[in-house]
């Protein structure tokens, strides 16, 4: 059986393939500032996109809002922020929700663009 970061490992590898595909140029990936991890940071459009991944069982998924708690929600824009510094990075922002949903008839990858928005989700 799959270990918890196997499975997130995997998931991760799906959701940089499957952003690829979509034309998203990928810049970094689980990129750390301290004890905070952006999954993927990638360019689409002109558009800077922190994206955090998560994986989950079909049976057990609801609601994708449920995945991201608000900790959760300030420790991307924290990470975040410091990327953009570090990096001088001069475009707009936006920040995706990735689920990676595994289900005995396959994998299924939901994209929900614009899944939070700093300061107004919490």
């Amino acid at each position: 059986m799959a270990t918890h970061n196997d499975t997130g490992n995997k998931a991760e590898e799906l959701a940089r393939a499957f952003l690829a595909e979509k034309g998203y140029v990928i810049r970094d990936t689980n990129w750390r500032y301290f004890q905070k991890e952006i999954d993927i940071i990638a360019e689409h459009a002109g558009c800077l996109v922190i994206v955090e991944v998560k994986s989950t069982h079909e049976s057990r998924y609801e609601n994708p809002s449920e995945l991201l708690t608000q900790k959760k929600m300030r420790y991307i824009t924290d990470a975040a922020e410091a990327y953009i510094f570090k990096n001088d990075i001069m475009m707009e922002v936006r920040f995706d929700l990735l689920v990676v949903i595994f289900s005995h008839q396959g994998v299924k990858i939901e994209h929900i663009e614009s899944a939070f928005i700093p300061g107004v989700n919490w």
